[in-house]
C-alpha cells in the first residue's frame, strides 16, 4: 500500500459510508468523475475490487469492509 493517498482513503471512506458516488463527491467538493478515479485508482494500488458496480447501486465488498477499518484508523492518526 506504499502508493496509496490520502486522498484516496477518504474517497474510499465516504463513499463507503454514503453509499452513493454522488453524495460522496459533494460532500467532499469533487467531481463525481474525480471521485471515481480516486476509487479506481486505490483499487488499482489494492489489486482488489471495493464497491461491486454491478447495478446502479455501490456494494461494498468483503475486502471494502477489512479495508474500511484499516483507512478509518489511518485517517485518524493524520
Amino acid at each position: 500500500m506504499s502508493n496509496v493517498t490520502l486522498r484516496q482513503l477518504k474517497a474510499f471512506v465516504e463513499t463507503y459510508r454514503s453509499g452513493k458516488v454522488a453524495l460522496a463527491a459533494q460532500r467532499l467538493h469533487v467531481t463525481p468523475g474525480a471521485l471515481s478515479m480516486l476509487l479506481k485508482q486505490l483499487e488499482a494500488e489494492l489489486q482488489t475490487e471495493l464497491f461491486s458496480r454491478a447495478s446502479r447501486r455501490l456494494r461494498p465488498t468483503a475486502a471494502a469492509e477489512h479495508v474500511l477499518a484499516i483507512a478509518e484508523r489511518v485517517l485518524s492518526d493524520v
